[in-house]
């Protein structure tokens, strides 16, 4: 059987592509024979056929008697013989492991056993210094079929290991990349070096159940099971991606707090200012009684924007303090604070207030967002009309609205794709070009959005809260 096995090719492409050795045992004569890649494995002479106590000494003595015990009891009951066990070769200890089928007579004797072998010390070796890494590793040969998992591969990509062996490693890819990876392996292979695969880029696997991971991935070419490989030790950085995110994100409202800072505490000055214009200018007529009103006025405006930095520098991290949006306060905040922009102007402020539900949000953020789009409305005022601002709320779709209407000169063409940009200024170089970027961020921590349409009758800008 074995020779005609041999004969067909069918041993060889086996041994070869398995690291296997072949044999047959004549049961009844207690004889066997095998192939020249099992003669190969135990180092042992060619011969037409062996005795059993011909091998019986490459049995490590503390496994002799479990593998013959074993052996027995497969032929009186088993069709199949399979175990592990470890061998001596030429003074060095090597796992081996079988699998084998047994044939009977019509009465149930046994009469061969046809089985391979393999050794399987090297992967045993490297599958222990696999699992003690901490990140996932996997062996994977020159035709790209997975040899090795180790647990933390599992753990990235929920497969089991018996699912994965024997794999392509384009099972681990997301769809896009798999086309093109059978030629990058290829172009690797050529010039193999130690390296980390996909530098500059960001590599994302493909989990079981169809999602995407991102990671790290490092090659290191190995010569294991005397044939080339490649040892790719993979980095889940999820987590490390949501640190660098959230850092960004955290540096990016710093920043916006520190704009917010230098961007409304202008408003104050300049009312401060417009004081001391007032004051200074005989023919404004203005009494004491009303300086020292408009003074108490700016100087609760500037108290209260400094609680509300106190108030959120103190807050603890992810913690912030909102609250139903009380209109009619917000409403009187802003009079107070555009009194005297609007005295200057000659403007006006009307309120129309036809809502039943309002929005939570944290103390200040409407007020700071109101107040940019009236700043604004107020400072590209039309040269021929004294400002007129329309302020109306509403609900729904569930949702709470507001918009803020001017008789402006609206904003021009050119210019409306950077309104809510950085530095975006508008008509002219005047102020920071902080504003209505604010506004939109305020608005998106808030789960809002702001829209506007222009023309040259004046400008809307329409605001839209969840209700919570």
């Amino acid at each position: 059987m074995l020779e005609e096995l041999q004969q067909s090719k069918l041993v060889h492409d086996m041994e070869e592509s398995g690291r296997m050795g072949a044999y047959e045992v004549d049961v009844p004569r207690r004889r066997w024979k095998a192939s020249a890649r099992f003669l190969e494995m135990f180092r042992l002479p060619v011969r037409e056929e062996f005795t059993y106590e011909d091998f019986t000494p490459l049995i490590h003595p503390a496994d002799l008697e479990q593998v013959q015990q074993q052996f027995r009891e497969s032929l009186e009951t088993s069709p199949v013989f399979n175990s592990r066990y470890r061998c001596i070769v030429q003074g060095q200890e090597r796992i081996i492991e079988t699998r084998s089928r047994i044939e009977r007579d019509s009465e149930g004797n046994p009469l061969r056993v046809l089985g391979f072998c393999r050794d399987i010390t090297e992967e045993r070796q490297l599958q222990a210094v696999f699992e003690a890494a901490p990140s996932g590793m996997l062996l994977v040969d020159e035709h790209r079929k997975i040899l090795l998992v180790n647990r933390e591969i599992e753990r990235i990509f929920g497969y089991s290991r018996q699912e994965l062996t024997g794999e392509s490693i384009e099972i681990l890819l997301p769809e896009r990349y798999r086309a093109n990876h059978p030629s990058l392996v290829a172009s690797y292979m050529q010039k193999p070096t130690q390296r980390s695969m996909g530098e500059g880029r960001d590599l994302s696997g493909k989990r079981k159940d169809g999602s995407e991971v991102p990671v790290e991935v490092g090659l290191h070419p190995v010569y294991v099971y005397e044939r080339f490989s490649v040892i790719c030790s993979i980095v889940d950085i999820s987590e490390r991606r949501r640190i660098a995110e959230r850092e960004a994100r955290q540096k990016k409202e710093l920043r916006d707090f520190a704009y917010r800072i230098a961007h409304d505490i202008r408003n104050p000055l300049a009312n401060l200012k417009s004081l001391l214009e007032l004051s200074s200018d005989s023919a404004a007529a203005i009494s004491n009684e009303e300086a020292r009103s408009m003074m108490t006025s700016i100087t609760a405006d500037l108290i209260q924007f400094t609680e509300e930095i106190i108030g959120a520098t103190l807050a603890a991290p992810g913690e912030s303090i909102i609250k139903p949006l009380s209109v009619d306060a917000l409403q009187e905040r802003i009079s107070q604070r555009f009194q005297y922009p609007l005295r200057e102007s000659g403007g006006s402020i009307h309120w129309t207030t036809n809502h039943d539900s309002v929005p939570s949000t944290p103390p200040g953020v409407m007020e700071e967002v109101i107040g940019n789009l009236i700043s604004n409305a107020l400072r590209y005022s039309h040269p021929d009309r004294e400002p007129e601002i329309q302020v109306r709320t509403w609900n729904e779709n569930s949702r709470f609205h507001l918009s803020v209407e001017d008789n402006g000169p609206g904003i021009p063409e050119e210019s409306r794709q950077q309104v809510f940009s950085m530095f975006g200024r508008l008509q002219d170089k005047q102020g920071t070009g902080l504003g209505l970027y604010l506004v939109k961020e305020n608005l998106n921590r808030l789960g809002g959005s702001i829209d506007f349409s222009s023309s040259s009758a004046g400008t809307i800008f329409q605001i839209t809260l969840p209700l919570n």
